[in-house]
């Protein structure tokens, strides 16, 4: 059997999950039976979950609010079986499903999940469309190591696994937190990813990720609310709460076409984290110091000066970071050069170097002054500009506006 997870990603061969009920196990051989014909069974894997974490379980495995989509708890099983299967024939192409249209499907288990509602009358079937979708599922249902174990030990024995997902009452360490999010989730860590997952806690109070998907993203991280910020969470690891700052595309954490690029142009540190690469971490670390602190933290000063060397900022002096004037116009020249702009992040509880800010703001004056002029009238008498003026302000600057109102 194939040790490497990662060996099934080729594309003649992918692994897939169905789910059969307690109400359908009445016709679990003909499923079998109908399996065999085209496919090869791995495994069959009956689920227990506790009462305890049996709604959440369902709201993350899926992603989904099971009980405000009209589900009564009553409904909701907590045992069932999962059939493990794969396809050696896999057709790739496009499929729409549950409102998310899946550029990379196996066309294959269209076919199937049709035949087995035809054949069998199914009122809910669960099928996983593709490989990428099967490791996410299979991680959250088993953990990584048990789902990779239960895929090199494939026989005809029914195996029982009485647990709740990944991380449900706790996750036993970082590195199983970021081996099942690196597989569900759209995201990155902003910064300090160096000393993740094995030496945060001697060097890190908090860790700080950037997402697509906020509700998600928190919903997969088994995260809980935390009491200040709208981005503001927080993971137990091994009976430790760690703060957990979830920022999204829009929050104007940093202008939100920097947010988009800073996920799409993603990378993964020496231990697996994904993070952002250097040209972003240096840019949006330097911001970090200088827009979003009042005092930042010392070590951050060699850190920039490393990572100036590795994106080959030649000139960028060993303590430049404390000139706020040639910082100022280094940031402006990066930002202006990428279309970024400086924005008000939604998050409230965000210290902001307003003295800095001024200064950097003064650059773009300059240099787009009708646009900024304007922008800034507008600014100053929201409230009473007419709607189809409104219409016309790019809504990067809307937020802004409202807020100052």
């Amino acid at each position: 059997m194939k040790k490497n997870i990662s060996d099934f990603k080729d594309q003649k061969s992918s692994i897939h999950l169905l789910f059969l009920w307690n109400k359908h196990l009445g016709s679990k051989q003909k499923v079998i039976n109908l399996l065999a014909n085209d496919f090869k069974i791995i495994k069959i894997v009956k689920i227990i979950w506790t009462e305890k974490y049996k709604v959440k379980n369902y709201n993350r495995l899926f992603s989904a609010d099971f009980i405000n989509n009209n589900f009564k708890i009553q409904d909701m099983e907590n045992t069932f079986e999962c059939i493990i299967f794969e396809d050696n024939k896999a057709k790739r192409g496009c499929y729409s499903v549950d409102g998310t249209f899946l550029t990379d499907c196996n066309t294959n288990i269209v076919d199937l999940k049709n035949k087995v509602y035809q054949d069998f009358k199914f009122d809910q079937v669960y099928f996983s469309y593709n490989t990428p979708m099967t490791i996410q599922l299979g991680y959250l249902l088993f953990s990584p190591q048990t789902f990779i174990n239960i895929l090199d030990h494939n026989d005809d024995e029914t195996l029982t696994i009485e647990q709740d997902l990944a991380g449900a009452n706790e996750w036993p360490s970082l590195v199983e937190f970021f081996e099942v999010m690196n597989n569900c989730s759209k995201y990155v860590v902003l910064r300090n990813f160096e000393f993740l997952p094995y030496e945060f806690v001697d060097n890190d109070k908090d860790i700080d990720v950037l997402t697509d998907d906020v509700k998600k993203f928190a919903l997969l991280a088994n995260a809980r609310k935390r009491s200040f910020g709208t981005s503001g969470y927080e993971i137990c690891v091994n009976g430790e709460w760690i703060p957990l700052d979830i920022r999204y595309i829009g929050d104007n954490y940093y202008d939100s076409s920097w947010e988009h690029d800073m996920l799409n142009n993603s990378t993964y540190s020496s231990n697996n984290i994904k993070c952002i690469n250097d040209l972003d971490y240096f840019f949006s670390l330097l911001y970090h110091c200088k827009v979003q602190k009042l005092e930042f933290n010392i070590r951050y000063v060699e850190l920039l000066n490393r990572l100036a060397m590795k994106i080959g900022l030649e000139n960028y002096g060993k303590n430049l970071i404390y000139d706020d004037e040639k910082i100022s116009i280094l940031l402006y020249s990066y930002l202006n050069s990428k279309k970024y702009e400086y924005v008000e992040p939604i998050d409230r509880s965000i210290t902001l170097n307003r003295k800095f800010i001024a200064k950097l703001l003064k650059y773009y004056e300059k240099n787009k002054p009708a646009e900024r002029k304007a922008l800034k009238f507008l600014l100053l008498f929201y409230k009473l500009v007419p709607s189809n003026i409104k219409a016309l302000i790019p809504s990067k600057y809307k937020q802004q506006m409202k807020n100052s109102t």
